[in-house]
């Protein structure tokens, strides 16, 4: 027979396990038109889903082409700065090479993915207006 204790700990398992898999958020499809790097790696131009593993990360980016899978780590948190109902990824842009910096999701808070230090310009896909 189990002890109580034990029961109990894997009572706990279980809400815990459960409390995972409903703060997962449902992936989400986009099209990048362009080629980009994300996590350092190079990723071609095409359709994408970005699956969240959980409320802090890491991003997991899947692409259509062969190879084209990224896990990209989450520096921190961004505070929500609107009410987009679309999907918006921001690009750092250094020189001609795009870097994939955030995502953000309808109804959550950013996530960032890469603090680029040197001067850049965004390059902004979805969102109302498109571009920063």
């Amino acid at each position: 027979m189990m002890s109580v204790s034990r029961v109990a700990v894997a009572a706990l398992a279980c809400v815990a396990l459960l409390g995972a898999a409903i703060a997962q958020a449902a992936p989400v499809n986009v099209n990048i038109g362009f080629a980009f790097t994300a996590g350092g790696k190079s990723m071609p131009a095409g359709k994408y889903q970005i699956d969240i593993t959980g409320p802090n990360g890491p991003v997991v980016l899947h692409g259509d082409a062969k190879d084209s899978e990224a896990i990209l780590s989450v520096m921190t948190r961004l505070g929500r700065h609107d009410n987009d109902q679309e999907p918006e990824l921001v690009f750092d842009r250094l020189g001609t090479t795009l870097h994939l910096s955030e995502i953000w999701l309808r109804g959550e808070d950013g996530y960032l993915l890469l603090g680029t230090k040197e001067n850049h310009d965004h390059v902004v896909l979805g969102g109302p207006k498109g571009k920063k």
